[in-house]
């Protein structure tokens, strides 16, 4: 029975965790996979909380104060208040500090100027570049003629191109100091038991996921 009523308190320390948590991190984050994941890890704790509470009701006595202080009837109405203001909360708008789909990974860009021939000066003043040719010497083909100037568009074209990287780049250098963050505040000393562990695993893998999609 002790074992349990201990487990108890941790669930609801686990719980409060979750909340100064969502208190501490900015809107811009909570996004709708963000409240998703925070909902379903307090229904799972929940769930276990009201699976101990069924086996405590077994050993029911008035002197422990998991049942004098109706502990549960307490922590059954913070949880409802903590899940009421995650679920309650606006999300914002896409996944964080991911562009907007489509991206086109800008290793992948590649410029292509359109090839258009444009007749240098001293030709487009010539008649006979398009009359008959001179006697001395066959007519030239319009593919063998003077290559085309490179376009003026070139650089406007590569301007975008650049600014997306920049873009790219600072989004990523943002995932990772918030990737940094996470992972520093993981106190791998107190993770007792195996689901916890598996949930930071996914909290993990979801962060790294983002980077690594953007990379």
């Amino acid at each position: 029975m002790e074992s349990l009523i201990q487990r108890q308190s941790d669930i609801i320390e686990l719980i409060k965790q979750i909340e100064r948590n969502f208190s501490k991190d900015s809107a811009r984050r909570k996004t709708r996979t963000y409240l998703d994941e925070r909902l379903d890890t307090l229904d799972k704790l929940w769930a276990e909380f009201q699976s101990n509470n069924d086996k405590l009701a077994h050993y029911e006595n008035d002197i422990e104060p998991y049942f004098k202080e109706d502990q549960y009837s307490q922590s059954r109405t913070y949880f409802d208040s903590v899940r009421s203001k995650i679920h309650s909360f606006p999300a914002a708008s896409g996944e964080e500090m991911q562009p907007k789909s489509p991206l086109v990974n800008p290793r992948q860009v590649k410029l292509t100027i359109p090839s258009v021939p444009i007749p240098s000066a001293s030709t487009a003043l010539t008649p006979s570049v398009y009359g008959a040719p001179a006697a001395a010497a066959p007519a030239v083909p319009p593919a063998a003629r003077a290559p085309p100037a490179p376009s003026t568009s070139t650089s406007t074209s590569t301007e975008a191109p650049s600014s997306k990287v920049a873009d790219l780049l600072s989004q990523q250098r943002t995932n990772f100091r918030a990737f940094n963050r996470m992972v520093k505040n993981i106190k791998v000393d107190e993770i007792r038991d195996k689901w916890e562990l598996e949930d930071e695993l996914k909290n993990v893998q979801s962060r790294w996921s983002t980077i690594d999609t953007l990379h």
